[in-house]
């Protein structure tokens, strides 16, 4: 049983590190990842991660996970997620701070949002591709959420296309500071975390602009064949400069 009295010396530095504090230790911790997530625009997610734990101090934390006692899932709170990563159903999402509505054209074919971040989505004619608005607090800067949406796109030559041909233009809706950027070329979309790749879309187009509100951003983003989108473009135009609170 010598074993078991020496957890507590060895967990010092890990209990330490997670405290913020300084122990006395001759072990060098990596410093913790960024984790700040950028908006998911209903495909994916951008997180980040890494083990706190390293080098012995790994094997120990992992010994006295397995001898914890687990709580079965009948003793969770009401409305607590599914622990362990066992595929329950996510718990709804959080309405935003502020909701906008827009002014859709009477062609676009509204649909039901297709998971829990999307506000609202629209398939546009023509072939025109799909439009959606989303929200969520946390969705990270402006410049961060384009420079993400552009690396999405390759040119001719396999390489993303360069921040310099990305179109962008910043002006006021109502209230609200907003920036559009317009980008074209391959695309392939993020996805959500355990699906496989999409495809990638050659000659497509992406016309998107995040509308920054006080209660965190809205995202409009609408993507599709180059030609047909690009013949949705005073339209989609007209969506985002139609902003506005809801309620008013």
């Amino acid at each position: 049983m010598r074993w078991l009295r020496a957890i507590p010396v060895l967990l010092i530095p890990v209990i330490a590190g997670c405290e913020g504090q300084t122990a006395p230790t001759q072990k060098t911790t990596a410093p913790a990842a960024d984790t700040t997530p950028l908006a998911g625009d209903g495909h994916g997610t951008n997180t980040a991660g890494t083990d706190a734990a390293g080098g012995g101090d790994a094997s120990i934390i992992e010994l006295l996970r397995k001898q914890a006692p687990q709580t079965p899932a009948s003793r969770l709170p009401a409305g607590h997620p599914p622990i362990g990563g066992g595929g329950g159903a996510m718990p709804p999402a959080a309405e935003p701070a502020v909701s906008l509505r827009f002014a859709a054209p009477e062609e676009w074919e509204a649909q039901p949002p297709s998971n829990q971040m999307r506000r609202y989505q629209y398939q546009l004619p023509g072939g025109g591709g799909e439009l959606i608005v989303y929200s969520f607090s946390g969705g990270g800067s402006v410049a961060a959420n384009i420079d993400r949406w552009r690396r999405q796109f390759t040119g001719p030559d396999g390489k993303e296309v360069p921040a310099a041909e990305v179109k962008q233009e910043r002006f006021q809706v109502g209230p609200f500071q907003t920036t559009l950027m317009e980008v074209a070329g391959q695309y392939t979309a993020s996805m959500m975390p355990g699906m496989g790749a999409q495809d990638p879309q050659a000659d497509y187009r992406m016309i998107a602009a995040v509308i920054e509100t006080d209660g965190g951003p809205w995202f409009v983003k609408a993507t599709g064949p180059s030609e047909a989108l690009a013949a949705q473009r005073e339209q989609i135009m007209n969506f985002i400069l139609s902003a506005e609170l809801a309620g008013d």
